[in-house]
């Protein structure tokens, strides 16, 4: 086994503490000190994981169409 190349893709929407803030009645800074984040992204309603590991993907078809080919597994890791 081996890594043949790496890729990531983020959703474009971006959650900051301020929108939990709004839920929760905690200060934005409340949640930076218990969780260490200041945002968070969101992925899109109409997507699944699967598309994130699509466009993730993406650049490395373009950089080296060849070596999917090749490709047996794709590990991949979301929160």
């Amino acid at each position: 086994m081996r890594i043949i190349d790496s890729a990531s893709h983020l959703p474009e929407t971006t959650l900051d503490n301020h929108y939990f803030s709004q839920l929760t009645g905690r200060t934005a800074e409340w949640f930076e000190r218990v969780t260490g984040i200041r945002q968070r992204r969101r992925i899109a309603n109409a997507d699944g994981v699967n598309d994130l590991a699509i466009r993730a993907v993406a650049p490395i078809a373009e950089r080296n169409p060849d070596a999917l080919a090749a490709v047996d597994y794709i590990i991949a890791c979301s929160y």
